[in-house]
């Protein structure tokens, strides 16, 4: 689910809780988030998944032009699964092997199923279909960053366009491919490190990225601070688990954000 249909849930609930205040996503500025209440005025709540570093939110700044500190706080770790089709035998992968699949690597022909330790042997000669996202979006820099460790991905496969990586692997028994879009129609593989040891998928070491909200205006906005408010108590937390492809934030991490706010968990 994308960040605009993840906000879009938050803000259809944050809306009933405050029923005076208007509120709607927009994206015209990079998953911009404008907050219009009738005596706030129209201000930038800025939405992002990743990097929280300093390039980030300069260009944010430049884009909304202010020169404000602003705060961060961090609301939900976005997941992103490997993912086969269902009737496919393997149940784990390493990132060795994901780095030889989907990095450029010089290969100039597509691996076989067998090559990557399948035994079943009506599938040990099947080739392997690569389904990669395109290059910009979340899925693919979390999974660049996480499997390929920067590095480029290779010129073998095909891009899977939008959300439809469920049924592009539905239709390709022989694919695998990766995404932050939930499906009942393909199967999760176990990523695993050279040691054998099961990667978290629910951390920024593994495959996710924390998601984000910046107030470049800091904390003097009051509806910003209490839809930030509204995330990380247990309503918003709620609204959360509804969605797969989110982690939602543990009780010490939710009071860790919340203190920036200044308050504690309600």
């Amino acid at each position: 689910m994308s960040q605009g249909n993840v906000h879009a849930l938050l803000l259809d609930a944050f809306s009933k809780v405050h029923p005076g205040v208007k509120v709607y996503w927009e994206g015209t500025i990079r998953n911009e988030l404008f907050l219009d209440g009738p005596r706030y005025g129209e201000e930038h709540l800025v939405a992002f998944v990743g990097d929280p570093g300093g390039v980030q939110i300069e260009k944010i700044r430049r884009k909304l032009k202010t020169e404000s500190e602003g705060v961060l706080i961090a609301i939900y770790s976005e997941k992103v699964y490997v993912v086969v089709h269902p009737s496919n035998p393997m149940q784990l992968i390493s990132v060795g092997q994901l780095k030889q699949i989907f990095g450029d690597v010089g290969r100039e022909r597509l691996l076989q199923w067998g090559d990557l330790g399948v035994v079943d042997k009506t599938w040990q000669t099947r080739e392997v279909g690569v389904l990669r996202k395109h290059e910009r979006t979340l899925a693919s820099r979390v999974f660049q960053e996480s499997v390929l460790g920067g590095g480029k991905f290779g010129r073998l496969g095909r891009v899977v366009r939008g959300g439809d990586m469920g049924k592009a692997i539905g239709k390709e028994t022989e694919g695998i491919g990766y995404t932050n879009i939930w499906s009942d129609e393909f199967k999760v593989l176990k990523v695993v490190d050279g040691d054998g040891r099961e990667l978290e998928v629910l951390e920024n070491g593994g495959l996710s990225r924390r998601a984000y909200v910046y107030l470049p205006g800091g904390l003097s906005n009051r509806v910003h601070r209490e839809y930030v408010r509204f995330i990380l108590s247990r309503e918003g937390q709620e609204v959360l688990r509804q969605l797969k492809n989110v982690r939602r934030l543990s009780v010490s991490e939710g009071s860790e954000q919340l203190s920036r706010l200044g308050g504690g968990v309600n």
